[in-house]
């Protein structure tokens, strides 16, 4: 890339170089500048932007495209699990639709409380989290964003949620107001 040696006939060089200036010499001085600044310098890999390693672009882009696939039946398994991952949501997103149905504020349900509407908003946003964001994130993380709980009090939360709601008529209502 930097013309100490010829480039490989399957390595496209044009696109990447044509950034970095007009001419040959100009443009391989400048991506060794570029690649060395990268080296020295924190910068940003735009590819932990990326959703579940497919999807590079704003917001707005990233909703078209899960509108896109939620549409579509996936038949094949690794297909299925990317799709997981590509609709997950953010787990603050998550907390914060279960905020808005409780009518708090997202820090406060994130905070462990004592008092049922204060902890069962808690309970109810680490289940929601764990539904909707299981494909981006892991339990811990989930915990982690939660306030600093462990990865298993996550999953057993998320197992108390489901059997409350089997048997709850309230709460399954609650959570309809999740959708």
């Amino acid at each position: 890339m930097i013309g100490l040696a010829r480039a490989e006939d399957w390595l496209f060089t044009a696109d990447t170089l044509g950034k970095h200036g007009d001419g040959p010499a100009e443009q391989h001085r400048n991506y060794a500048k570029y690649v060395e600044q990268g080296l020295i310098e924190e910068i940003a890999d735009p590819s932990e932007e990326a959703r579940a390693q497919s999807i590079l672009g704003r917001d707005r882009f990233i909703d078209r495209i899960r509108r896109k696939l939620r549409r579509r039946a996936v038949r094949d398994r690794d297909a299925a699990y990317k799709q997981r991952q590509l609709l997950s949501e953010t787990v603050d997103k998550a907390v914060a639709r279960v905020a808005r149905v409780f009518g708090m504020k997202r820090e406060d349900v994130k905070q462990t409380r004592r008092g049922r509407q204060g902890n069962e908003a808690r309970q109810v946003a680490l289940w929601h989290a764990w539904e909707q964001c299981a494909g981006a994130a892991t339990a811990r993380e989930i915990g982690k964003e939660m306030g600093g709980v462990s990865g298993c009090a996550v999953v057993v939360a998320h197992r108390r949620m489901v059997c409350r709601v089997k048997r709850d008529k309230r709460l399954r209502r609650l959570l309809a107001k999740l959708q």
